[in-house]
């Protein structure tokens, strides 16, 4: 199971290599092929005992998720789940994201219905360790 979402993640990073030509509105989905939900960092699968920091779930896997989007005609949002943001989320307040900034968010979904897909563990490792159009950081691992 591993193997094919390692498979997959390389093949949809690929695709963001060489951007097709779209008119994708982020902001209210139009002209987009489906909706790309970005949850925080990465999960105990890939890094067990190491949960993701601050800045990785905050800024650099938000911002890549964003970059990833734009880059393969897929509207963004913010939904962080308990595991992908484990160190800073609570059940009572719900969606991290939202303790520090405004929500990003399906805001087209009463107009128009996508399709959803995660911004996978394995994307965010190839996007930030592999691909010039990513955000890195110098202690990303390398």
């Amino acid at each position: 199971e591993q193997l094919e979402e390692i498979t997959h993640a390389e093949s949809s990073i690929r695709e963001a290599r060489e951007p097709e030509a779209c008119s994708c509105d982020p902001v209210t989905a139009v002209g987009c092929k489906e909706a790309l939900r970005i949850r925080g960092g990465i999960a105990e699968n890939i890094h067990p005992g190491r949960p993701s920091g601050f800045g990785s779930v905050f800024f650099l896997h938000t911002l890549n998720g964003f970059l990833f989007a734009l880059r393969t005609c897929r509207a963004p949002f913010v939904d962080m789940d308990p595991l992908n943001s484990q160190a800073y989320y609570n059940a009572s307040l719900g969606n991290p994201w939202e303790y520090y900034f405004e929500p990003v968010q399906r805001r087209w979904q009463s107009e128009k219905e996508l399709p959803v897909r995660n911004f996978t563990d394995w994307e965010i490792m190839f996007a930030q360790h592999r691909e010039p159009w990513a955000l890195h950081v110098p202690w990303s691992g390398e």
